[in-house]
């Protein structure tokens, strides 16, 4: 059949995620049901019929939670692939490179779930041939990150073993007689010894040039830190003897001496491959670094605009930030200069009140916007009468509902309690960021399924919403002309997702504490845990470096763009919202009894190793 007569793919390729020595690997989606997979692309010069057809037949066979599964063989227009179980969490390598050592506990679970897939697998009389972490894959399930073996691409049968006579594989984790061309159950077994080991001490046991490491391995004493517990060191050199019938005679005889190390051991295992803070709360460089201002009445939201002289024409003045904050049914609204990270005000206190209590503000870059339990309006700061705020209604829902708003003000969705999504978008001649009042038409309400937990928009024509069903997430995509585009589930309950400075990526809250925040970028789709081991935050505020998250007692943990924590703050307790004024100063908001108080918490003025 010509490539011109093959069908079309029923799959949808939305990035490359991974690149192997025998072709790439793309995230796509099924583009009928929106499952996500991940299409391995077999080059055919590199990968021909017949080497594409035997690591089918290896795949076909096994079956199991922690082997990355084979679900179906494509030849379409677009190429041969393979469609495999997608896995969000990336390789082992990718977490090892941003962690380095990973603790304790983690390491032996990824370690017991290895083992159970390559005791399946030599069951079925295959051996994997080229064990390593960047073949080793990450999935998120409800009890946690699991481990699962990738790229069968170079395995052999058991059968075979005698009479191999190549020496194809990853010479850093080769066993000695790797390099003469024979293999065995104990050759895979050895690689794991190596991966093991690099698990818990953060490097290999041999490192250097091919001709180095196949010397060091042949000749040279694994020699394993004190700082590994002694039954560990135990097995990880039982699994590295240079002679293959010293080695465990198979993954379950290891499996079983982790199984006891486990119970042996106090491993302190969490659901997030973290580490406690290394350090304690960030040292005060000055006796004030926290302002704190009373207010009269209890915060309900909080937003922050930030302006520059070329977002406003009509100002009077250069940059400037706009603050608002919730009182009950009002909305209260102050502008400020800042001048070298000191912020003085430049008008008094604007003030509009509105039918209904507000329960959220959402920032625009051209001011704000206010949610009620039945409506949505645009606040208008006047900036030629100051203090002047007023409130244009964009839409009357008559029902609660979940919404959010395109940065730039240029769509918003919805979505109602009676299960409609609802898009509307600002007029063209409307689009000029210094016009006070904005004509906005709604598209044609669209049903959805069932009803969501948050609305976001990604971008000028994307946006997703979720919902929590059975224990999962399940997240899909719509456009802003109301069609959807596909779906997918995470194997956990979300409580909120926050956008970032980055495009597509977006900060997850968990419901519960045993998973601890993610990042989850969603072009392609990967989620990373954040390196964090404290109470689920209450608020988290976006910076153009990364985030703030405050937890219930006041603790503020800043985050780098990866999710990195780079400094830890002592802050007012009992955060009810945060907020970025400028790049370093942070706005946190809490309520005493009754009385609501906004504190200017300036970063430059704590010990914190970073720049800003």
């Amino acid at each position: 059949m010509t490539v011109s007569k093959r069908p079309r793919s029923k799959y949808l390729i939305l990035g490359l995620i991974g690149q192997g020595q025998f072709g790439r690997v793309f995230c796509g989606c099924h583009r009928k049901t929106g499952k996500l997979v991940a299409l391995k692309d077999l080059d055919q010069h590199r990968f021909p019929t017949h080497e594409f057809l035997r690591e089918l037949r290896f795949l076909l066979q096994l079956s199991h939670p922690n082997i990355v599964t084979c679900r179906a063989l494509e030849h379409s227009r677009e190429g041969r692939y393979l469609i495999m179980d997608y896995c969000e969490g990336g390789t082992l390598r990718n977490w090892m490179d941003r962690q380095g050592k990973l603790p304790l506990g983690m390491s032996i679970q990824f370690m017991k779930d290895v083992l159970q897939g390559m005791e399946h697998a030599n069951s079925k009389g295959i051996i994997h041939r080229d064990l390593k972490p960047e073949n080793i894959l990450l999935t998120l399930k409800s009890r946690g990150w699991i481990a699962r073996i990738s790229d069968f691409g170079i395995a052999r049968l058991i059968q075979d073993s005698k009479t191999g006579s190549d020496n194809t594989g990853s010479p850093a984790y080769m066993a000695p007689e790797r390099f003469y061309g024979q293999y065995s159950l104990q050759s895979d077994i050895y690689a794991l010894g190596v991966i093991l080991y690099e698990l818990v001490v953060g490097a290999r046991p041999f490192s250097g040039q091919p001709q180095q490491l196949m010397n060091y391995h042949l000749n040279q004493r694994v020699i394993v830190p004190d700082t590994v517990p002694l039954p560990l060191q135990k097995i990880i050199l039982k699994a590295l003897e240079k002679l293959p019938a010293r080695r465990y005679k198979s993954a379950r005889q290891m499996l079983s001496d982790l199984d006891r190390l486990s119970e042996l051991i106090d491993l302190s295992l969490s659901a997030t491959p973290i580490s406690v803070l290394p350090y304690p709360p960030s040292r005060s460089l000055t006796d004030e670094p926290i302002i704190t201002h009373a207010l009269p009445g209890a915060i309900a939201a909080l937003a922050v605009s930030i302006h520059s002289q070329t977002h406003d024409k009509h100002s009077p003045c250069g940059s400037h930030t706009c603050i608002y904050w919730a009182i009950s049914d009002s909305i209260h609204y102050q502008r400020y200069q800042e001048e070298a990270n000191n912020f003085e005000t430049l008008a008094k206190v604007a003030q509009v009140c509105l039918p209904e209590d507000i329960r959220e503000l959402k920032v625009t870059s051209q001011g704000c916007v206010a949610l009620t339990n039945q409506c949505i309006y645009h606040l208008n700061p006047d900036v030629s009468q100051f203090p002047f705020l007023s409130a244009e209604l964009i839409a009357h829902l008559r029902i609660p509902f979940k919404a959010d708003i395109h940065p730039h003000s240029q769509w918003i969705a919805a979505v109602t309690e009676d299960n409609h999504l609802w898009v509307w978008h600002r007029s063209e001649q409307n689009l000029d960021s210094t016009a006070h009042h904005h004509s906005w038409f709604s598209r044609p309400q669209v049903p959805v399924r069932e009803a969501v937990h948050q609305v976001q928009i990604l971008d000028d024509h994307h946006g997703i919403f979720w919902r929590v069903e059975q224990g999962k997430t399940a997240i899909e995509v719509f456009t802003r002309r109301g069609n959807f585009l596909g779906h997918w589930k995470l194997s956990l309950e979300v409580d909120r997702i926050i956008p970032s400075a980055i495009s597509y990526r977006v900060l997850v809250i968990p419901k519960w504490d045993t998973h601890g925040p993610l990042l989850m970028d969603l072009k392609p789709f990967r989620m990373r845990p954040i390196p964090i081991k404290v109470q689920l935050p209450v608020c988290v505020a976006i910076a153009s470096w990364g985030y703030v998250m405050a937890d219930g007692r006041g603790h503020l943990i800043l985050l780098d763009e990866y999710g990195q924590v780079v400094g830890r703050i002592l802050g007012p307790p009992s955060p009810v919202a945060i907020a970025m004024i400028s790049k370093t100063v942070l706005l946190v908001a809490t309520n005493v009894q009754d009385e609501g108080e906004l504190h200017w918490v300036d970063l430059n003025q704590f010990d914190i190793d970073f720049i800003f």
